[in-house]
């Protein structure tokens, strides 16, 4: 389909990454901060069901990844929360 990212080699076509966070309170962090940054409601809409464990898109990996790298990045800075290794992150 014209437009969308091209999907990740070696993943599933669906992959849960609902991994990558932990608990309802970083969810809700992540979703705050992407509408006071402006996010697109996609990319919101995204980042909601990786919070809430559903299945996301293969091509919207990338996606949720960057956006929640970038706000998650932002937090720390200013020590809301921290790296907790293998790519998690826990309330600072």
């Amino acid at each position: 389909m014209p437009g969308l990212p091209r999907p990740v080699g070696g993943l599933p076509r669906r992959a849960r990454i609902d991994r990558w966070f932990k608990g309802p309170e970083l969810g809700r962090l992540l979703l705050d901060a992407l509408r006071k940054a402006g996010g697109s409601a996609s990319t919101g809409q995204l980042v909601r069901a990786v919070c809430e464990g559903r299945e996301v898109p293969n091509w919207a990996i990338p996606v949720v990844t960057t956006a929640a790298e970038r706000t998650l990045r932002w937090f720390a800075q200013r020590g809301v929360v921290e790296p907790a290794g293998a790519g998690l992150w826990r309330a600072g």
